[in-house]
């Protein structure tokens, strides 16, 4: 960074008359440039930490499978799966077995990453959150911890 400043430092000053504009501008290209490429890596940076840390809470969690089809009767049985297993879950019936299943599938970027009210930063005070916490669980509550994702926080929904 040094450098490119120096380097910035030393083309101002060598303006002549007949190219002043020209080079002020180049100048001003430059730094546009590598300011816009500097927060394409802090945000890329910023994706990553929050990919590994529901790559890590996913790991952790055990899903609510259940008797019966779940899919028709609970409302938010899709949303507690997709919580557990990622956005690409899916609730799969078996009939035979009148059992529900939470079944992972792989997620693309499209998709909803958190689920249940959760949230990156303090969501806390967010009405719908809180509501889509209490479908999930009737009796959950938001909790925050400024601490996880690597110091962005993150807002768990967390039954009683």
């Amino acid at each position: 960074q040094v450098v490119d400043d120096l380097s910035d430092v030393a083309e101002a000053c060598a303006f002549d008359s007949k190219n002043d504009e020209e080079t002020h501008l180049r100048l001003l290209q430059r730094r546009a440039l590598q300011k816009h490429a500097d927060a394409r890596a802090v945000s890329s940076s910023t994706e990553a930490l929050k990919a590994a840390f529901l790559d890590s809470l996913y790991s952790s969690r055990r899903c609510d499978d259940g008797p019966g089809d779940l899919r028709d009767t609970d409302v938010c049985a899709l949303e507690r799966c997709q919580r557990c297993m990622g956005g690409g879950a899916e609730l799969e019936y078996d009939e035979v077995k009148n059992y529900t299943t939470c079944t992972y599938h792989t997620s693309n970027a499209s998709m909803p990453s958190t689920f249940c009210g959760e949230s990156f930063g303090d969501g806390r005070a967010n009405e719908e959150r809180v509501a889509k916490c209490t479908c999930c669980y009737p009796n959950g509550h938001l909790s925050f911890s400024a601490a996880d994702a690597d110091g962005l926080g993150y807002t768990y929904c967390r039954s009683r």
